[in-house]
């Protein structure tokens, strides 16, 4: 073998490996997993039973597996969302499980007890399963999509929901520097999408994302899996949205002016000026989809904000002024039964 064919092998070698663990730890970061037990009424486990699972988030359609000599499954990167599971085997009742919530980095566990039947019956089981991830010792506090519309907060990216979990307070408003859980500000971690985004020097992350793009948010500190290291205090964990196989959108709209700002002092001595609000506002479009069903996803997202304040003894006529432009462009594909391909660009101009 030459010396150049095997400097290429080599290359190959490490470039694969590369690919390969980086995509097993990205996955990790960004998904969740379905796993258990199917047994009769007995307690014997039952090899042999087909187990689909399905979801408005996930990509491919119906994915099936076959349960073990054990009678054990498990669905892994699985993205947050909810998702269905069918149990069948020949001989046994069909049990259908709707209703599964899956988060980032959690393990749900669905064991199912298959009872025999001589005729052909399924049993639709409609409640939500249970929010424990027994598997998990850390602390963490996660953030849906639906939470996030729900909750009475600002719209200051990633901050304003992060400070609604315990052990973060804030001490001003738009803060984007946390002491979380006794530890000093640099040491936390930002991830989106499984990418590092940290500043190392000021503990917070370079950009800040528009809210309407998240699709979950996770506050992870002691016990957080070791997968995620350089931080001592929390990783913050973003997902951003993907589409899927239905076209939905969205416009927001989040202003606020002096009209609407309280004053606790409302009569200052001459020369002291109280916060003045000159202007806020920030406005957002979305749009998500399929180019191809269950196989290429499409989202969008553009928002346009200005924000004009004058802090506590400073001159409202020499206001603080922050404006700009986001946007966000992402698609995903299924390339395969086990392959997936995610690619999005960031764009922000502040």
């Amino acid at each position: 073998m030459s010396k150049k064919n095997f400097f290429m092998g080599i290359c190959f070698f490490l470039i694969f490996n590369l690919a390969v663990f980086c995509g097993l730890s990205f996955a990790q970061r960004i998904t969740g997993k379905i796993i258990g037990e199917v047994t009769d009424e007995e307690g014997i486990p039952l090899p042999g039973v087909t187990v689909e699972i399905s979801s408005p988030s996930l990509m491919g359609g119906v994915h099936s597996q076959i349960a073990s000599e054990d009678g054990r499954y498990r669905f892994i990167n699985l993205p947050p969302g909810t998702y269905k599971l069918v149990f069948s085997l020949n001989g046994f009742q069909t049990v259908e499980r709707q209703n599964i919530k899956v988060s980032l980095n959690t393990t749900v566990t669905e064991d199912i007890i298959l009872k025999q039947s001589t005729v052909e019956e399924s049993i639709v089981v409609l409640a939500e399963s249970p929010v424990i991830d027994v598997t998990k010792s850390g602390v963490t506090v996660s953030f849906t999509k639906e939470q996030m519309e729900d909750l009475p907060s600002g719209r200051f990216t990633v901050y304003d929901i992060i400070k609604q979990a315990p052990a973060i307070p804030q001490q001003e408003q738009s803060e984007w520097t946390n002491t979380i859980y006794g530890s000093s500000t640099p040491s936390n971690s930002y991830l989106v999408d499984g990418i590092d985004v940290s500043s190392p020097g000021q503990g917070h992350g370079w950009n800040w994302q528009p809210q309407d793009m998240f699709e979950e948010v996770e506050v992870s500190g002691v016990g957080a899996p070791a997968e995620y290291g350089n931080f001592t205090g929390a990783v913050i964990n973003i997902v951003t949205k993907s589409g899927g196989n239905t076209f939905s959108g969205g416009l927001s709209y989040y202003g606020q002016f002096q009209g609407l700002t309280g004053d606790n002092n409302p009569d200052p001595p001459d020369e002291v000026f109280s916060y003045n609000r000159d202007k806020y506002y920030s406005a957002t479009i979305n749009l998500g989809g399929p180019i191809v069903k269950d196989r290429l996803w499409f989202f969008g997202l553009w928002e346009k904000y200005e924000d004009s304040y004058s802090p506590w003894l400073v001159d409202p006529e020499f206001p603080t002024k922050w404006l700009g432009n986001k946007a966000l462009f992402k698609l995903s594909s299924q390339l395969g039964e086990k392959h997936r391909f995610v690619g999005s660009y960031y764009y922000e101009d502040t």
